[in-house]
């Protein structure tokens, strides 16, 4: 039962992203190259996923019970922050992908490693992100945030969360079709595990 009131909001999340999704599989063996900065979450997971196709990251913050030390939108939740040293940002915009045959934006952000090497190479990081907040994707903030005013006023959970995927090709052009084909095969079994997580509670 999804509630809104403080004692569904204090509950723990109990947030569980997929081992398996299709031909892409967990690999417990690399740990993640990169961790954006997100304060107060209620819960947060990271994945690497490798399928043939190669490897996809994967990090979630999910909030709940928000307040002013820990919510979703937040200038102090960052993808680098200014006391990164090891990631620059080299580019930011818009990408689009399907999610359930709908057309989906996202932010993408693109890192150059400041000194730490993958393969022998400077790193290089592409980095979608979206937020899912009651159920809604969207890759504005100031839509979330209106989004999340909504579900307050209706008395409704304010669960919410960042999604982020990222691809450590060099390529830019090829990390994108492969963010894009992952997103347009699997991003709705991640949203499956988020409405879980919302409404275990």
């Amino acid at each position: 039962l999804v509630r809104g009131d403080a004692a569904a909001a204090s509950l723990p999340v109990r947030l569980e992203m997929p081992q398996t999704l299709g031909d892409w599989r967990v690999d417990e063996a690399i740990s993640a190259p990169w961790k954006p900065e997100y304060i107060g979450a209620a819960a947060q997971q990271a994945r690497v996923y490798r399928s043939a196709q190669g490897m996809v990251g994967l990090h979630v913050a999910y909030y709940r019970g928000q307040s002013e030390s820990a919510k979703l939108i937040s200038s102090v939740n960052q993808i680098v922050t200014t006391r990164d040293d090891d990631w620059n940002t080299v580019a930011r915009g818009h990408a689009v992908a399907p999610v359930d045959g709908q057309p989906q934006s996202f932010q993408f952000t693109r890192l150059l490693g400041a000194e730490r090497t993958i393969g022998g190479q400077r790193a290089h990081l592409t980095v979608w992100r979206l937020f899912w907040v009651g159920g809604q994707l969207t890759d504005n903030e100031y839509l979330a945030k209106a989004h999340e005013v909504w579900l307050r006023m209706r008395g409704e959970a304010d669960d919410g969360a960042a999604v982020m995927l990222y691809s450590i090709d060099r390529d830019s052009a090829a990390a994108d079709r492969l963010l894009a084909g992952f997103v347009t095969a699997h991003f709705g079994s991640l949203q499956q595990s988020l409405a879980r997580a919302r409404d275990q509670r």
